[in-house]
Order: C-alpha cells, then structure tokens, then sequence
C-alpha cells in the first residue's frame, strides 16, 4: 500500500478532448524496493497455497513468485485509487502542482480537492483521506 515506484499523467495537447498520457510506471523504484516487496508477498501466498494443496487442483505454469522482474510487470495492475497527480507541495517543487489550499500553482481561480493532491499514497483506502481534504479545502473557500 505504500509504493515507492512513481509514475505520471502528463497532457498530450493543449486539446481538453486528446486523452491524458498516463504511466503509472509501476514496480519501477530504481533500488527495486516495490518488487522486492510484491515477491516476497507472493511467497507468503505460495506458502498458504501450499497448505491448502489438499483442497485445490494443481496450478498452471510455474509458480509467481519464480517469474522474472520483467513478467511480474506485465503482470501487475491497479484498483485504481491513484493519488498524487497534482501534488500539494511548494512551488518550487517540480513535483508539486497545488499549494496547501489546493490552489493550482500559476493558474488563477483552479483548485483540486480530491485524490490528485494527496503527495503520498494512504495506507488504506482512499475515501476517507479524500473526504478529509475536501472538507479542509471547502473550508479555506468559505473563509
């Protein structure tokens, strides 16, 4: 719930209909922290399959976590609750889009108040967070 891994949403265009260009790069931490953790999850999972083994049917192919770096990426996916594309942070920051009221750095009148502010991934879901700076963002609108 905590990856390290960073991906992107960049514009295509300056055409609100051309489609953004979105890579979540995932796994992809140069020091492989990310990969490390998804294997080692899925030898605890081998291990729990492996005493269920008198209730299951044999498996197909060979076990996940013997799969090369490069398979388990293309094996990955999301259940889509991406944060951090428009970061809360200082202007100075690269990565950072809003200031801490949400307000879009260099763009008069535009803020975010949703999941794109939040800096780092939560380590649950993310509907309360979101809820949380809705509700701080709404308040320095009516203040």
């Amino acid at each position: 719930m905590k990856p390290v891994s960073r991906g992107h949403v960049r514009l295509r265009s300056a055409d609100p209909l051309e489609p953004p260009e979105i890579d979540p790069a995932f796994l992809t931490d140069p020091a492989g922290r990310d990969i490390a953790v998804v294997r080692a999850g899925l030898e605890k999972v081998g291990e729990l399959a492996a005493a269920m083994k008198p209730l299951a049917g044999p498996s197909d192919g060979p076990p996940a976590q013997a799969l090369s770096d490069a398979a388990l990426r293309g094996r990955v996916g999301t259940y889509w609750h991406p944060v951090g594309t428009c970061a809360m942070g200082p202007a100075q920051d690269p990565r950072s889009v809003t200031d801490g009221q949400g307000a879009v750095h260099g763009v008069a009148g535009l803020r975010v108040a949703d999941a794109s502010v939040l800096p780092t991934v939560p380590a649950a879901n993310t509907q309360l967070p979101v809820l949380a700076v809705a509700e701080m963002l709404a308040d320095t609108l009516r203040a």
